[in-house]
């Protein structure tokens, strides 16, 4: 039996309707929307979270941002796994580097697919890491 992911997001609605469509129906998750519009604003943001456990840091930042030669998916991420101030994995497309994954000391392009599969990605290497899930403690 899987587990319901309980996800809970702050955005527009433009940014909404760009997550929905991101949703593979093999992905439940309960979702609650809070809404709010920034109407000059190039990125929208999708998500931010950052959760801290004594010396291990977990950050997501995802935005939806306007199609370009570096952004051709409309979506600029940055996922970070910290652990005594040290990034063990990341993912990020920071400009002018493309997407990209780093693990330990390496760093590697990635092939971002969707948000989900980023995140999907993301916690089986802090698994590995970790030697187990982060919700596990």
């Amino acid at each position: 039996m899987s587990r319901l992911k309980n996800l809970h997001f702050s955005f527009s609605a433009t940014a909404e309707a760009f997550l929905i469509n991101s949703i593979s129906e093999a992905t439940p998750c309960i979702i609650s929307f809070s809404r709010y519009i920034v109407p000059t604003m190039r990125a929208i943001k999708i998500l931010h979270t950052k959760e801290v456990k004594c010396d291990e840091i977990v950050e997501i930042k995802i935005w939806h941002v306007p199609k370009s030669d570096d952004k051709p998916h409309g979506v600029k991420y940055s996922i970070v796994y910290v652990k005594g101030n040290k990034r063990l994995v990341g993912y990020d497309n920071a400009e002018g580097k493309g997407d990209h994954r780093h693990y330990k000391d390496r760093e590697e392009p990635y092939k971002f697919t969707s948000i989900w599969d980023l995140i999907r990605d993301f916690k089986r290497d802090v698994e590995k890491i970790r030697g187990g899930e982060w919700d596990e403690g």
